[in-house]
């Protein structure tokens, strides 16, 4: 991108501005600024790749959740250590004593942040799913729990498991009854993502619960 361009996208009032701001990130290595004459253009680095919200494993969502508000609790830190409040237990406490963070995840005006810390979550998964799935024998381990019965077959319950990514990826390596426990907002996006890539056995449902695991009154026995 030319350096007018880059003005009109980020909105950035000062040319000169977005010049001082390019040149910082280009020293570590994120951008390459290619000055020819009055003419400026920006290319990206493997590492600024890193930053678009649609690359394989794009750090994108981590950059943006750590400058969200939620980030500010860790200036509590200290204040944890040395409180003696017995009833404040982590460093939210202090920055928020009348909500903890997952109520203020969830409110009306946090969607944004929300989308970006399940996205967060997701691309975690993601990356450590080929380890999980790949370096245990899942399908010794569930025939053995599951019974004698060849026909028998035991439940796996992702605990917070989001949109289910994690049971998905497993069930092409084993055979099981896939429950994903998550909050009601969760729980919609997972159903959705389920009826986009279903299990390639068609008999296989998966079950969808909805509660807060720290609320023990809302999990199922």
């Amino acid at each position: 991108m030319g350096l007018t361009a880059l003005l009109n996208a980020t909105k950035i009032v000062s040319a000169d501005h977005l010049y001082r701001i390019l040149r910082a990130c280009e020293s570590a290595g994120i951008f390459s600024v290619e000055q020819d004459g009055d003419s400026v253009v920006v290319h990206n680095t493997p590492d600024s790749e890193l930053l678009c919200r649609d690359a394989p494993g794009s750090l994108a969502p981590l950059v943006l959740h750590a400058s969200y508000e939620s980030a500010l609790a860790l200036n509590h830190l200290d204040d944890i250590i040395t409180s003696t409040d017995p009833t404040k237990e982590t460093a939210w406490d202090f920055y928020s004593p009348n909500a903890n963070f997952w109520e203020w995840l969830d409110q009306e005006d946090q969607r944004e942040t929300l989308e970006t810390f399940n996205t967060l979550m997701v691309n975690i998964t993601m990356k450590e799913l080929p380890f999980i799935c790949g370096g245990f024998d899942w399908k010794a381990f569930l025939a053995r729990i599951g019974g004698a019965s060849p026909t028998s077959t035991c439940s796996i319950v992702d605990v917070g498991g989001g949109k289910g990514h994690l049971l998905r990826a497993l069930l092409d390596v084993a055979s099981f009854r896939p429950v994903v426990f998550d909050t009601a907002n969760m729980i919609d996006d997972a159903k959705a993502f389920w009826k986009a890539d279903p299990p390639a056995d068609a008999e296989v449902e998966v079950e969808f619960v909805i509660g807060d695991f720290f609320d023990g009154s809302t999990i199922p026995a």
